[in-house]
């Protein structure tokens, strides 16, 4: 019997509280606070920074966007264990119904903002994400607990926590609270600025007199209004004033350059670089930046921007997915980043031909390397004529590796949970009829009960029939059609329900037994055609 890729062993960590944590603070989804410019910093306004929103799409995008994959070690090498259902799940579906690059989005986006993000291990069904906003999160002296909007407590052997950086290492501290004085400067000078072009006179002059001139209350408001009418707003900008006779001509203040506008809205770009550890050309700001440097900024970007969080991520969704012995035997996830490092397209062939005729790739792994279809006759490892031993020696001496026939065995683990939470539905439903239930009720109940369980197999059906190369939907339909119908029907005709609701004691993983029987029916059909 398989075991459960999902079983996780149980670990307790003898940690303090963090009192921050329990109180609640780091769950608000405006948690921050009023700085000194009388800016309120949250992680809501942070956002509608136009650096800061760039700087998080950027970062946040970027992770989501590179593929994760469960690695495995054979013969010495690293290899996709595409037969592992958490491979299935990172790579091609984390959530049901959610691309990698959604779901990841999202996950991401959380621990940027928040400085946590957290996704809860769902057996048979990948991950939940979890908004760090809308749960709360307690670390006693003895473990860490997870309350879910309704109340639903989850250990934290069952919830991938990705965490940013900090002193108690229990919850990550948010970028944004912890540099909200810096983001509150610039929430102040975006509202300046903002007033200035809403409010303020554009002219690019005026005229006034020497003389004093008396004016009546009502005359000067009239005057104002009609001023501000002609000379505020962007749409009026560059007019000049006129005004009576006897005055001279005047050259306003330019109060945006006084208030160097422009230089504060770059300082705010390398202050949100610094805050997010991004290159600052990667934000617009390229003053130090030149062409021969771009490729070194990029590496910059991989190795001081992402790596972090990659590695984070790689370790954690290891430690709550995976088994001690399968992490002991090398097995764990990897983010791929070849495609950011790769260097122009006459450096890249460069490199590849020299792997290829110093023997370290083939003609065919190369032209992988760049997209290109495999060509006949080039699997072949090129030795240089200096070599002693040349590989086809060693390659003609490997065994021919023989494909496993096809086979559902190893999968009736995998259905065990769905089936035991399709059968609570049915002994709940029966027993709630008591005496008055029928024939026409179960037959309609049934017809109903049948698109249940074919969304709690749906995600298991669609990674099974993947590795078997079976359709979804018939999969499905040998999934589905594994219910207690017609023994249902029989016990009401006999009278004998209250002994059918007894025998389903340990039904569940019977019924995991016939969903691979008749799975494997379906290989056999295949195979006949």
């Amino acid at each position: 019997m398989m075991l459960n890729p999902f079983k996780l062993l149980g670990r307790r960590a003898g940690r303090q509280q963090n009192a921050a944590v329990a109180q609640g603070s780091l769950r608000d989804p405006d948690y921050g606070f009023t700085d000194t410019t009388n800016a309120s910093v949250t992680t809501g306004s942070a956002r509608t920074i136009e650096i800061v929103y760039s700087a998080i799409n950027l970062l946040g995008g970027t992770l989501a966007t590179l593929p994760m994959s469960l690695m495995d070690l054979r013969d010495g090498q690293s290899v996709p264990a595409q037969s592992r259902l958490q491979h299935y799940a990172v790579h091609h579906e984390p959530q049901v119904g959610w691309t990698p690059a959604r779901f990841f989005d999202a996950f991401y986006l959380n621990a940027l903002l928040f400085g946590n993000a957290a996704a809860w291990v769902k057996p048979g069904k990948g991950f939940k994400l979890l908004p760090w906003h809308r749960i709360s999160y307690e670390c006693l002296s003895d473990a860490e607990w997870y309350t879910l909007p309704g109340g639903v407590r989850v250990p934290s052997d069952e919830v991938v926590h990705l965490r940013a950086p900090s002193a108690c290492g229990n919850a990550g501290d948010s970028p944004i609270a912890m540099c909200a004085k810096a983001l509150g400067v610039s929430l102040s000078a975006e509202a300046f600025a903002e007033s200035f072009y809403r409010r303020a006179v554009g002219m690019s002059g005026h005229v006034e007199t020497d003389k004093e001139i008396e004016w009546e209350a009502e005359d000067r408001k009239k005057f104002i209004k009609s001023f501000r009418g002609q000379f505020s707003g962007p749409q009026n900008a560059g007019k000049t004033g006129i005004l009576p006779p006897g005055s001279k001509y005047i050259q306003p203040t330019a109060v945006m350059r006084d208030a160097q506008h422009v230089e504060q809205q770059l300082h705010q770009t390398r202050v949100v670089a610094r805050i997010f550890n991004l290159p600052p050309h990667l934000l617009g700001d390229n003053a130090k930046t030149s062409y021969s440097s771009i490729e070194q900024e990029q590496i910059r970007f991989v190795v001081g921007s992402l790596r972090p969080w990659i590695v984070r991520a790689e370790q954690e969704f290891g430690m709550k997915t995976l088994s001690r012995p399968d992490r002991r035997r090398g097995m764990r996830y990897m983010v791929n980043v070849d495609a950011l490092l790769r260097g122009d397209a006459t450096t890249r062939v460069d490199v590849l031909t020299k792997e290829i005729a110093g023997g370290l790739r083939t003609i065919n792994e190369g032209r992988a390397k760049i997209d290109l279809p495999p060509v006949e006759g080039g699997d072949r490892i090129l030795v240089p004529a200096n070599n002693l031993a040349p590989l086809e020696s060693v390659a003609a001496a490997e065994p021919e590796v023989v494909e496993p026939p096809r086979s559902a065995d190893n999968y009736a683990p995998l259905f065990v949970d769905a089936c035991e939470r399709m059968l609570k539905i049915e002994t709940r439903e029966i027993d709630r009829r008591g005496d008055s239930i029928s024939v026409e009720w179960a037959e309609v109940f049934y017809d109903r009960h049948v698109d249940r369980v074919r969304d709690a197999h749906r995600y298991i059906c669609g990674w099974i029939a993947k590795q078997l190369n079976l359709s979804v939907d018939d999969v499905l339909d040998a999934a589905s059609s594994v219910t207690s119908r017609g023994a249902t029907l029989a016990a009401i005709r006999e009278n004998e329900v209250p002994g059918l609701l007894n025998s389903w004691t340990n039904r569940a993983e019977g019924d995991a037994d016939r969903i691979v029987q008749a799975i494997n029916r379906l290989i056999g059909a295949s195979n006949d055609e």
